[in-house]
């Protein structure tokens, strides 16, 4: 099987088209076509089907992809592991990364880890828990760092660092009256400012009311974001309170708008995860920076 010709597979399903293919890796369309024939017919499948100007993979080119993403992958590493060996670890680091983790833990942890091995080169994607845990199955990212464990045999998940959920209210005379520690009786009348289907800070915070006999029905939603600094800003608007991450607190300019409450009786604490996937080989830049994160 000759591994260029994995390689024009690989980046047809990642280009989607033949000639967007072609233009991409600077090679001529006829001879991307020639490619994928000549894999085909070794392989005796059918690995792609036309639909008008898009080309999708076949039920069997979906089952072909992730091992032919393996075998280029499994040949860039020992190809890496050679350079590593002779010049130190190098090469693009792909990341995945929920809210939390990426505005306010990766950027230190990145530029810790670039002191020792200055020739990585980071490409960050942000995204919720669930978005970063589907581009770790569908090989869009080679690491995961999420805020929520989503089951799922492919993958494995290594504990990163704790965290906790705060409430926070804006700093208007309605909330003077508030103590650091409220009452959930007292927190679930207000009007909710929460963050989009799919967080992991949103999964915590409605386990945590079930718990408490509360239904995620009966909170007052008034808002929803994508994005935590949206959940932030119209908290210190005054237009609702909101469950975030303790981290975020910490670090978010112009916090003296708000007012930081714990509830009682509410443990909100969490964890962060690594998650890979499991037949994913790692490159070493990759490899390396999961011993990294997992070391702090």
């Amino acid at each position: 099987m000759d591994l260029k010709q994995l390689d024009v597979f690989i980046n047809v399903v990642k280009y989607g088209t033949f000639s967007k293919t072609a233009e991409k890796i600077y090679l001529a369309q006829p001879t991307i076509s020639a490619h994928i024939a000549a894999l085909e017919k070794e392989l005796d499948i059918v690995l792609f089907e036309r639909r008008g100007k898009t080309t999708e993979l076949s039920e069997g080119g979906k089952m072909f992809y992730p091992l032919a993403v393996d075998i280029i992958e499994m040949k860039e590493k020992a190809v890496n592991t050679a350079l590593s060996y002779r010049e130190g670890v190098k090469g693009q680091l792909e990341i995945g990364a929920s809210t939390t983790v990426c505005n306010y833990i990766l950027p230190k942890m990145m530029n810790d880890f670039s002191k020792k091995f200055p020739d990585v080169v980071f490409k960050i994607k942000q995204g919720n828990s669930t978005e970063v845990i589907n581009d770790v199955l569908n090989y869009s990212t080679d690491l995961g760092i999420v805020g929520g464990i989503v089951k799922n045999n492919q993958l494995e998940y290594n504990d990163f660092i704790e965290d906790e959920l705060m409430l926070i209210v804006p700093n208007t005379n309605k909330y003077k009256s508030w103590n650091s520690v409220v009452h959930i009786e007292d927190v679930a009348k207000e009007k909710f400012i929460i963050r989009e289907r799919g967080s992991g800070t949103r999964k915590k915070f409605e386990e945590k009311l079930k718990e408490n006999g509360i239904s995620k029905e009966n909170i007052k939603k008034v808002a929803e974001f994508a994005s935590l600094e949206g959940v932030i800003r119209a908290v210190q608007e005054g237009l609702g309170v909101a469950a975030v991450s303790s981290i975020a607190v910490s670090n978010f300019v112009g916090m003296e708008k708000v007012k930081v409450c714990k509830i009682k009786n509410f443990n909100l604490s969490r964890k962060f995860y690594i998650a890979n996937h499991k037949s994913r080989v790692l490159n070493p830049a990759t490899e390396r920076f999961k011993d990294f994160l997992m070391s702090k």
